[in-house]
C-alpha cells in the first residue's frame, strides 16, 4: 500500500513506507521539459534525483502483474520501463496509468508555504520535492495521531486533505485492501472495498460517464457520500490535473480496481487462506483463497511490510499458490469486464474475493 520509491537520495528528505506491490511512475511526453523550466534549482535537482532513482531502484511489480493478466508471458518482457528502455506492454497504457493511481494520485496545494508548490498539481515523478514534503509531514502527523484517522473526508471542508494523504494514511486506505485504523472491523473494510469496486465497475461498463457526480452515483452506491463531495465527478476524482487518459477513463478506472485486487494478495495487507477448489456462490468462477482478516499499516515496520511487496515475493506466491492465484483472479475479472457483465452479476464474485467469514474481526498490524 504505502508507496515505496526506494530512492536513496530522496530518502534523505522523506522516509517513504513500502507499497504493495511496488510500481514505477510513468514519465509522459513533455514532463522532462517541464522540469527544465523550474526556476527553483533545488526543486529541479530533487525532481531529477526522483526520476533517476525511480528508474534505477523501483521494480514495476504492479505493471508486471497487470501485463500478465493481459497475456504477457514472462516477467522481464512484462516490465514497463521509462526513458530509453521502454517496452510495449500487453495491457493498455490507460489501464497501467490507473494501476499507478492508487499509490500516486495527483493533488493540488491551494494553501501552502512550500516554495513553488502552491496551486500546482503534484504527482510523481513530477514535483518530487513538493510530493516528498507533503508525504513526510503527513506521515509524521499520522504517527502522532496514534491510530486515529486524521486524514479523512469532511463535508464542510471537502478538499482539506489530499488524496495522497488520505489513501496512504487516512480513510481511503481501502484502496490498498487495508483497514484505515487499528480495531476497524473486517466487515467495515470489506464494505468500503466493495463500495469502490462497484463505483469503478459501473464506470468501466459505461454506466457512469466522466461527468457523473457522486450525488448521482450515490443512488446506487450510498457509501460514496462518506468519502466524497456530492459535487465531485468521475473526472474530478480520477483526473485532477491529468488530461492524458481522461478519454480512456473506463480503462483507467479498471486499472484502479486491478490495483486494489493485487494489493489484496500482499501478505502485509491481509491474510488469505489457500483456494479450496470450490466455486464462488452464484458464479461459475473458482473461489479465490478466502479472506481471513485485514491489516492496518499503523504500527507496521516499513521494511518488514516492504519485503512482501517485492517482485520476488510475488514470484514465490505465484509458484506456491494453487489456482486461482492473483493473476488468475485478475484474468477472471478482466473476462467479466470483456463480457460487459453488470455489477449485479459480478458482485457475488467480489463478495467471494473480499468478504471474511468473521466480519467482526478487528484489524491490527499483523506480524509486520
Amino acid at each position: 500500500m504505502q508507496w515505496t520509491i526506494l530512492v536513496y537520495l530522496l530518502a534523505l528528505t522523506v522516509a517513504v513506507p513500502a507499497s504493495a506491490f511496488q510500481l514505477r511512475p510513468e514519465v509522459k511526453n513533455g514532463e522532462k521539459l517541464l522540469r527544465a523550466s523550474d526556476d527553483a534549482y533545488w526543486r529541479m535537482k530533487m525532481n531529477v534525483v526522483g526520476y533517476w532513482g525511480i528508474e534505477q531502484f523501483t521494480n514495476p511489480v504492479h505493471e508486471i502483474i497487470t501485463n500478465r493478466i493481459y497475456g504477457c508471458g514472462s516477467d522481464d518482457g512484462c516490465a514497463v520501463t521509462v526513458g530509453n528502455r521502454f517496452m510495449q506492454p500487453a495491457a493498455p497504457m490507460a489501464v497501467l496509468a490507473g494501476v499507478r493511481w492508487n499509490d500516486n494520485p495527483p493533488f493540488r496545494l491551494s494553501d501552502t508555504s512550500l516554495s513553488g508548490c502552491k496551486n500546482v498539481y503534484v504527482q510523481l515523478p513530477m514535483q518530487g520535492s513538493c510530493w516528498a514534503s507533503v508525504f513526510s509531514d503527513g506521515k509524521k502527523k499520522a504517527e502522532m495521531a496514534k491510530g486515529a484517522v486524521l486524514y479523512k473526508f469532511q463535508s464542510n471542508k471537502p478538499e482539506q486533505y489530499s488524496m495522497l494523504l488520505r489513501s496512504h494514511f487516512g480513510d481511503l486506505q481501502f484502496l490498498h485492501a487495508m483497514a484505515s485504523r487499528p480495531g476497524e472491523r473486517a466487515g467495515e473494510t470489506a464494505d468500503n472495498i466493495m463500495m469502490w469496486a462497484e463505483f469503478v465497475w459501473r464506470i468501466t461498463t459505461s454506466e457512469y460517464s466522466r461527468g457523473t457526480t457522486i450525488a448521482e452515483a450515490s443512488v446506487d452506491v450510498p457509501l460514496l457520500l462518506d468519502f466524497f463531495d456530492l459535487r465531485d465527478t468521475v473526472q474530478s476524482i480520477l483526473f485532477k490535473g491529468e488530461a492524458g487518459y481522461n478519454k480512456d477513463y473506463r480503462d483507467f478506472a479498471f486499472g484502479t480496481l486491478l490495483h486494489l485486487v493485487q494489493d489484496s494478495y500482499s501478505e502485509a495487507h491481509m491474510a488469505r487462506q489457500d483456494p479450496d477448489g470450490r466455486l464462488c456462490e452464484k458464479t461459475n468462477y473458482d473461489r479465490p483463497g478466502r479472506a481471513v482478516r485485514y491489516y492496518t499499516y499503523v504500527g507496521q515496520n516499513s521494511r518488514n511490510h516492504g519485503r512482501k511487496d517485492e517482485l520476488i515475493a510475488v514470484t514465490r506466491q505465484l509458484s506456491n499458490t494453487p489456482t486461482p492465484n492473483l493473476v488468475d483472479v485478475g484474468q477472471a475479472i478482466k473476462e467479466m469486464r470483456d463480457k460487459h457483465l453488470s455489477w449485479n452479476t459480478v458482485e457475488p464474485y467480489f463478495d467471494c474475493l473480499f468478504r471474511t467469514a468473521q466480519p467482526m474481526t478487528e484489524a491490527d498490524k499483523g506480524p509486520f
